[in-house]
């Protein structure tokens, strides 16, 4: 009996707490579920004025299109290369790395050309200091066989400032000895290139940054102008189209076009695409005289001059002419003049006397030309007379119409 009644007061206790637990779980479910509902319905409630008066007003579900622009796929029209023809002109252009650039922009100088045919043949690297890397000296005659070109373009220069081996011995650069070995070194090449019977133009070297290589640079140019034109060739000077007014290395400048573009690159050495074309435009009309294209009679002309075709004219007063040549605005080089500036010819001397001499010695004004613009002369055609009155009129003598041969008295 005494287990019995503790085993009922145990399990009433656990059923007791059994009660609370419940109780306890389901007011916290009824206050969960009555703070949802009541949050939702604060939520449902939040609305602005503009709700409130409009209403809800459900958003649009269309949706904008955004058209993207597709990339043009369609290339630059490429320009239509010009074949050449089976009896085109060839221009062999030998040198260093100014000289490969040079070759560069004539081939764009002449792309329209078929007459034109331009062939590069350079060392970037040699020079006529070291012949031991190559020597154009004895490889000219190789390549000008090999080409048999109608001219021959030359550059060399940029990387000649170096020293010099002579029988074994060292010189070294900007010495008094290196100068004069050079300068002979220089004219026997020029005379090589001469010596091959092919027009020969030697360019010139551009400015480069450093101020002390733009100095010895100039002073090659000097020995070079001097070697080719003593040799018999055509120096082509560049030296103005890449410097400043004050003769400085400029980076910027004129095109041939007139625009300001990039002439150089970063090194201050190397020419940028529109530097060549600019140095080819310096050598375009020296080439144009020894090249002949199709339908233009400039070369010949040239040619004709060279040989002295013109020498055959015989000598007139300069003075005394009234009327000069017709010359081609395209070719000012052939403008009849008989000398040379800086020539040592001998001034002519003529018998009769100039128009200026008589004006000022005797006063002797001189005769003008009929019909031309400075012809002031009175014409007696252009006379006005006098009109004669009818009672000033004289009478007329029937004997006077009648033939003197019949006439009797």
């Amino acid at each position: 009996m005494k287990y019995g009644l503790k085993s009922v007061a145990f399990v009433l206790a656990i059923v007791v707490a059994l009660s609370l637990v419940a109780t306890s779980v389901g007011t916290d479910l009824m206050v969960s579920q009555a703070f949802a509902e009541t949050k939702i319905v604060k939520v449902k409630k939040k609305r602005n004025i503009f709700q409130a008066i409009f209403g809800n007003r459900k958003k649009s579900s269309k949706k904008t299109k955004v058209v993207k622009r597709k990339r043009s796929t369609k290339s630059k029209t490429a320009v239509a290369k010009v074949e050449k023809v089976e009896n085109a002109q060839t221009v062999l252009v030998m040198g260093d790395f100014i000289a490969s650039g040079l070759a560069d922009g004539l081939k764009v100088a002449y792309a329209k050309n078929p007459n034109v045919v331009i062939v590069k043949k350079t060392r970037g690297s040699s020079t006529i200091a070291r012949p031991d890397n190559y020597d154009w000296i004895a490889q000219t005659p190789v390549v000008v066989e090999e080409v048999k070109p109608s001219l021959v373009v030359f550059n060399i220069g940029a990387s000649d400032r170096q020293d010099m081996k002579v029988d074994g011995t060292w010189l070294n650069f900007d010495s008094e000895e290196w100068w004069a070995e050079y300068r002979k070194r220089v004219d026997n090449l020029a005379t090589v290139l001469r010596a091959q019977n092919v027009p020969v133009l030697w360019v010139g070297v551009p400015s480069f940054k450093y101020t002390k290589m733009t100095r010895d640079i100039l002073a090659f140019n000097g020995i070079y102008r001097d070697a080719i034109e003593k040799a018999g060739g055509t120096f082509v000077d560049i030296w103005e189209g890449f410097v400043d007014e004050n003769g400085k290395f400029v980076y910027t400048g004129s095109d041939i076009n007139g625009q300001q573009v990039r002439l150089r690159s970063s090194d201050g050495i190397n020419l940028t695409k529109a530097g060549k074309r600019k140095l080819a435009f310096y050598v375009e009309k020296p080439a144009s005289r020894f090249l002949s294209f199709g339908n233009s009679v400039l070369a010949d002309l040239y040619r004709d001059a060279q040989t002295s075709a013109f020498s055959n004219r015989p000598v007139q007063d300069p003075r005394l002419l009234t009327k000069t040549r017709v010359y081609s605005f395209t070719d000012p080089e052939l403008d009849g003049g008989d000398f040379l500036l800086g020539g040592n010819s001998q001034a002519r001397v003529f018998k009769e006397k100039s128009p200026l001499d008589k004006l000022i010695e005797t006063g002797q004004l001189p005769v003008t030309q009929t019909g031309r613009v400075d012809d002031f002369t009175w014409k007696a055609s252009a006379a006005v007379k006098k009109p004669v009155k009818p009672e000033e009129k004289a009478e007329i003598s029937p004997v006077a119409l009648t033939n003197p041969a019949t006439a009797t008295n």
